[in-house]
């Protein structure tokens, strides 16, 4: 159940991501995408709750959090990855960006970081955002009612 469960936490997080790319891109172009990102964000969190609620088979406690951290152990590795090797330029960072959490891009460059130490606030604040789809989807998992 842990290994299907994986999988399924791992197909909701692509489909999430194929939905953000086109609406981070969409987004740039309007006057008010402050508030366009926000609600996507927003957004982004209730589908991880709710597809993880539909999809995830409920077990017991263990499992449920083995199964649903398939998505927060590659986010944490390849954050911990591209904070060790960021690349000519920081290409790395660009493209962990763009294919594992593009829903939360704009948020990041709004948050902001001193130059003193922006490297390790940005590695925990990449460390607090691969945490959220597994914890949403794992939120839904345990509100499901069993059967």
């Amino acid at each position: 159940m842990v290994v299907k469960n994986n999988l399924k936490s791992f197909a909701i997080h692509v489909f999430i991501v194929s939905l953000s790319l086109p609406v981070l891109f969409l987004g740039q172009n309007l006057d008010n995408n402050r508030l366009y990102y926000g609600i996507w964000f927003l957004l982004v969190f209730t589908l991880y709750f709710i597809l993880g609620r539909k999809f995830l088979v409920k077990s017991n406690q263990n499992q449920n959090i083995k199964g649903t951290s398939c998505v927060a152990i590659i986010g944490v590795l390849l954050t911990a990855i591209v904070s060790i090797f960021p690349g000519k330029m920081g290409w790395n960072w660009l493209y962990f960006n763009f294919l594992y959490f593009p829903y939360a891009l704009p948020f990041i460059e709004w948050i902001p970081l001193g130059q003193q130490g922006k490297e390790l606030h940005s590695f925990f604040l990449y460390f607090i955002i691969s945490l959220i789809p597994s914890v949403m989807m794992y939120v839904g998992l345990v509100t499901k009612k069993s059967r």
